[in-house]
């Protein structure tokens, strides 16, 4: 499996906020932490139109998703990360966190 080399923050739900190592915020993280969703959603699809696989934005957009109750779009896109590689995140926390771990959670609580 390949390891991913990205910073995520988990939220609540099991959600993750992806976000790049250098200046520039390329996965949103510092809108979606200030629940700024609007900019979050625009900043993230125009990443996902010029590299639909990138799995960090994905995540990300279907938090955004879930966060203003897009619950229909979260899931595909969980769906669309586990049709992917499952990937290793580089988070804050000691323990690994995987892609696939991160949607299937996601899924599984959002279908309570």
């Amino acid at each position: 499996m390949k390891k991913v080399t990205i910073l995520a923050v988990l939220m609540l739900s099991t959600a993750a906020t992806v976000h790049a190592k250098s200046p520039v915020d390329n996965f949103s993280a510092t809108a979606i932490n200030a629940a700024d969703y609007a900019t979050a959603e625009a900043q993230l699809r125009a990443r996902l139109a010029r590299a639909p696989g990138l799995q960090q934005a994905m995540l990300n957009l279907a938090y955004v998703y879930r966060a203003t109750g897009k619950t229909v779009e979260a899931a595909a896109l969980y769906t669309r990360v586990l049709k992917r590689p499952n990937v290793q995140l580089e988070t804050t926390r000691e323990t690994p966190v995987w892609s696939h771990d991160l949607a299937q959670r996601a899924l599984s609580t959002s279908s309570q």
